[in-house]
């Protein structure tokens, strides 16, 4: 391989995708290796998933999908306490303010609504991997009033999550 090959291999955004549901995880990870600047290096069920296994994968982005923090908050805790040059982009989020007040007590760097189309998800994970979203630090306790002034999340539009736009 050349050096051409090399460069295009470095500018690619390596993500691991975290889904439980098998028909979702499956169909998200075609959309996700049709993109030329993504390169899907794992995808997996939460069930069984350890975080050493998303910290061998040396992805840049973990995109999870929202049902799976509900029903494995632990691997969450650990990716983000043992994993954190892995920014995480969680999708498929109802608009919940206490869920979004937990999103970003995990450091999560970006997130999509349950209606967000594909194209948009994608678009979101390319502004978190390329810097575009400052990834969310340790922060004191938040409550509503206080969100404001915090942006170190960044949110994206509703939309069929499969729609071409």
């Amino acid at each position: 391989m050349g050096g051409g090959g090399r460069n295009r291999a470095s500018s690619e955004i390596t993500v691991f995708l975290i889904a439980g549901n098998r028909l979702l995880r499956d169909g998200m990870a075609r959309l996700l290796k049709k993109d030329e600047g993504i390169r899907l290096v794992g995808a997996s069920p939460s069930t069984g998933l350890a975080w050493q296994e998303v910290a061998a994968s040396r992805s840049k982005v973990v995109l999870a999908e929202c049902t799976t923090l509900r029903d494995s908050p632990e691997l969450f805790h650990d990716l983000t306490a043992n994993v954190p040059e892995s920014l995480l982009v969680i999708f498929g989020i109802y608009e919940d303010l206490d869920l979004f007040l937990r999103l970003v007590s995990l450091r999560v760097s970006g997130y999509a609504l349950s209606d967000a189309s594909a194209d948009k998800l994608i678009g979101l994970v390319r502004e978190v991997a390329q810097g575009e979203m400052v990834p969310a630090q340790v922060l004191e306790p938040l409550d509503a009033e206080s969100l404001g002034s915090h942006t170190a999340v960044h949110a994206i539009p509703g939309g069929n999550l499969f729609s071409e736009s």
